[in-house]
């Protein structure tokens, strides 16, 4: 038996029949089963799979569950006996999981994943897209990875987040034999099966949409807050399971997930802070609370669902249409919705409102931490006028009261506010501040430290920079992108002091990190490559350009600039023809300057002319005169000097130039 397909199945009549159907439309050149886990439902889909198990009796076997079997985990019913259960009985070299309410859509879905794990058997898994279908709530249906999906991934890919929808999956049968006793605790299956499963292979990535997964009414915020503890949970479980030997990405995964718990908390608190306010509207109290949650900011609804947020606030405004901080919030929901306009309105309400200092105005911090935060968005949104006005009320409510502002998000945003003003002393002063606040912590207390490096680099205190940045990089749970970041301000460090051997080594670590980004891992290699070619090194430089020209997803906005690094090096070769391709190919990007095309086109003009190509040399002098962006006075200059490097060659030839 090549594949067996394992259904559970609880309480979908209204699904099982477009799954079941789903699957026998499959068009394979093999031999698969069908196995159906039918949990003692109560709404009619036990006669409808053993109508299915009559008709197809040689395809379909049939398991009839008692709820007694049920597992309870957290005190709460699940289907994970059921699974179990299917797997035990499988017979398929390939086992291949659909859910009752889930369905395929492509007819050789199940052909393309044998033959997938047929022709790799480094992989023990298989999947492919699948389309989110949000039952019972009025969203448009969005696809479930990323266009940017890694064909292939490992097992520590996995580690951050399920990337595998469940109605996707195709696995070897028999990787691992019982499962540990750990598993058992945790309130979800899927993705801890995934990463047991990739300890024995990696998994294939099918880049298209071949089934639907159906996701129901949002659990309440308790619900959430239990699955992201679990998640928590599970990193300790993995760390213990694999001998610590992925320790430091499992705890930088584990430190996410708090995060999140903690915004879950934050989310769960601003329902039941509102239901009190709701009952006792002139309590101070509450309104004081529920301040220290709004004042959270973005951080609190970047991840997860925020429809229930937008719903509290909206109530909330129309309870209390003067209370600025939430028209505040709502603004950011609706910057992270993509809405500027929305977002926009709610914060003019919101300056209007606090201008009138009313209701959340009963802490003087408070004031400044929602004016701070109006700043930065206006900023984000590019309202220039708006955020100006703010930075001189922020002045003036902080100028006359030293004690305003304790808090240590204040100081982040003062300081914030103070490098957007070039006031980078004073920056300083805020940043050291903040920093010293225990509560300041994890990615959050990295960025702060990030922020007074570049403060001090831009006060030429550039060993105060460097200690800073080498504080920050000293915590190896952080995110590699956040440490790619630093290390690549370390760099500047560096290079500002002359110190180009320190630059490179510090380029050289960094690439060596575990799940850096694509974008990063390009921006370090070509500093790299810079580096080399500042030495003459053209072989070492064009081998880190040509490397990073090879990443995938890399913006065309970054792009260009190992095109040009990569251009030097031919032309400092002599390969003239090799130059002049990479030269071109970055001249024609959108995203790039005028001024950067100036420097492209020097490169081809140089090509061009050690090629005797007179007529290319004349042609790319018309693409520069055409530039916009330009000076007459520097487009006469480059002429200028193409027509001396003419008359120059001209004269080592021994010929008229014309």
């Amino acid at each position: 038996m090549k594949l067996s397909v394992c259904i559970p199945a609880y309480n979908h009549v209204k699904y099982i029949s477009q799954a079941i159907d789903s699957v026998l439309m499959q068009q394979v050149d093999f031999d698969y089963e069908i196995l159906i886990g039918e949990d003692d439902s109560s709404d009619g889909t036990r006669e409808i799979v053993k109508e299915y198990k009559d008709k197809y009796p040689d395809r379909i076997r049939l398991f009839l569950n008692d709820r007694k079997n049920v597992m309870y985990i957290d005190g709460r019913p699940t289907g994970r006996w059921n699974v179990l259960n299917l797997w035990k009985h499988a017979e398929g070299e390939y086992i291949a999981l659909l859910d009752g309410d889930d369905y395929w859509t492509k007819a050789d879905k199940l052909q393309s994943q044998v033959d997938f794990l047929d022709n790799h058997p480094e992989c023990s898994t298989c999947f492919h897209n699948a389309t989110i279908l949000y039952e019972d709530e009025n969203r448009s249906p969005r696809e479930f990875c990323p266009p940017n999906q890694k064909p292939i991934l490992n097992l520590e890919d996995i580690f951050d987040k399920n990337m595998i929808p469940s109605a996707s999956v195709m696995f070897r049968r028999g990787l691992f034999g019982e499962f540990p006793e750990w598993y058992f605790r945790l309130s979800f299956g899927d993705w801890p099966i995934h990463i047991l499963n990739m300890q024995y292979g990696s998994a294939g990535y099918l880049n298209e949409v071949m089934s639907v997964y159906r996701i129901h009414k949002k659990s309440m915020s308790r619900d959430r807050i239990k699955m992201t503890s679990s998640k928590i949970e599970m990193y300790d479980y993995l760390n213990e399971h694999f001998n610590y030997k992925y320790e430091r990405v499992l705890k930088r995964c584990q430190m996410f997930y708090k995060a999140e718990l903690r915004a879950e908390y934050c989310k769960d608190a601003l329902h039941s802070i509102y239901q009190a306010a709701k009952l006792n509207p002139d309590d101070m109290n509450v309104w004081q609370v529920l301040n220290r949650i709004l004042l959270e900011g973005e951080w609190m609804f970047t991840k997860g669902d925020r429809t229930i947020a937008h719903s509290v606030l909206d109530d909330i405004i129309n309870m209390k249409p003067e209370y600025a901080l939430a028209h505040v919030t709502l603004g950011i929901l609706y910057f992270l919705d993509g809405e500027r306009l929305k977002a926009i309105n709610n914060f003019d309400n919101a300056l209007e409102i606090y201008r009138k200092a009313t209701i959340d105005c009963i802490e003087r911090e408070g004031r400044v931490r929602g004016l701070l935060m109006l700043n930065t968005y206006y900023r984000r949104l590019g309202v220039q006028s708006k955020a100006e006005e703010l930075y001189r009320e922020i002045m003036n409510c902080i100028k006359d009261d030293s004690q305003t502002v304790k808090d240590c998000r204040v100081m982040t945003g003062l300081g914030d506010l103070f490098m957007t003003r070039e006031r980078y002393s004073e920056a300083v002063e805020k940043y050291r501040a903040a920093i010293v606040s225990e509560e300041m912590q994890g990615d959050e207390k990295h960025q702060l430290l990030l922020n007074l490096g570049r403060a001090y680099s831009y006060l030429y205190n550039h060993k105060a920079a460097e200690n800073t940045y080498r504080e920050a990089l000293s915590d190896e749970n952080i995110s590699s992108e956040l440490q790619a970041v630093t290390v690549l301000e370390l760099g500047k460090c560096y290079a500002e002091q002359g110190d180009k051997s320190g630059e490179e080594q510090v380029y050289i670590k960094a690439l060596t990190l575990e799940n850096l980004p694509g974008i990063w891992r390009y921006r370090l290699l070509n500093r790299l490559g810079n580096i080399y070619l500042s030495y003459g090194r053209h072989d070492d430089a064009m081998s880190k350009f040509s490397e990073a020209l090879s990443l995938e997803g890399v913006p065309e906005k970054d792009r260009y600039h190992a095109l040009i690094g990569g251009g030097k090096c031919c032309l400092y070769q002599g390969d003239f023809i090799m130059a002049a391709e990479h030269f071109e190919e970055a001249f024609s990007f959108k995203d790039i300057t005028d001024e950067t095309r100036c420097v492209i086109a020097a490169g081809l003009i140089d090509c061009y002319l050690m090629q005797g190509k007179l007529q290319d040399v004349e042609n790319t002098c018309t693409r520069v005169l055409m530039l916009k962006g330009i000076s007459d006075d520097r487009k006469r200059n480059i002429i200028m000097d193409v027509k001396q490097k003419i008359k120059g060659l001209t004269k080592q030839c021994g010929g008229t130039h014309a």
